[in-house]
């Protein structure tokens, strides 16, 4: 699904992979040059092969913020194969995002994640899915057929699609482990 970066800094930031997923992308890399992204610990999550009969990928993103200060991110997402985005978290925070027309993004009934679009499409669903790890994963397979990542990000500053599958090869069942 996504390639977590890794720097001294705080903050976390995400960017999808560039080439096809044969092989994992998820492993944090250094990066001293840019200052959107950031991962100072890995984790709970899961990667699979899932993709949906509509050709869509199951991605959820669990997020926490340390502080207020780390509680706005953006969500760069018009450059993307289709997908079903499923944004989860216990506080309350800011997020722009420009999205694709065929990225669906979903947070819960009661989310305080505050959505605010800069581009076209302003495509998010609200639901009653639960927040605990596992059971939000069977709710996601129930709803779209399965889940292709289960993510755990802490202070997000932003996600990035770069438009390419982010499968990996193998099992299409997730568990979420650390």
């Amino acid at each position: 699904m996504a390639e977590p970066l890794d720097s001294s800094n705080e903050g976390v930031g995400v960017r999808f992979p560039v080439d096809s997923a044969s092989s994992q992308t998820c492993n944090p890399i250094k990066v001293n040059d840019n200052p959107w992204v950031y991962v100072t610990e890995e984790l709970i999550g899961c990667w699979t092969s899932f993709i949906g009969q509509d050709n869509a990928e199951v991605h959820i993103l669990k997020l926490n913020f340390d502080t207020l200060d780390s509680a706005f991110f953006s969500l760069e997402m018009n450059n993307t194969k289709p997908m079903n985005l499923i944004l989860t978290s216990p506080g309350t925070y800011v997020a722009l995002h420009n999205l694709h027309p065929d990225v669906k993004l979903y947070v819960k009934n009661d989310s305080t994640i505050s959505l605010h679009t800069n581009g076209k499409h302003d495509i998010v669903y609200k639901r009653d899915f639960p927040s605990e790890d596992e059971e939000l994963v069977k709710w996601a397979s129930q709803e779209f057929g399965g889940v292709t990542s289960f993510t755990t990000i802490r202070n997000l500053k932003a996600v990035t699609s770069t438009g390419t599958k982010g499968t990996k090869p193998g099992s299409s069942n997730c568990h979420t482990e650390k």
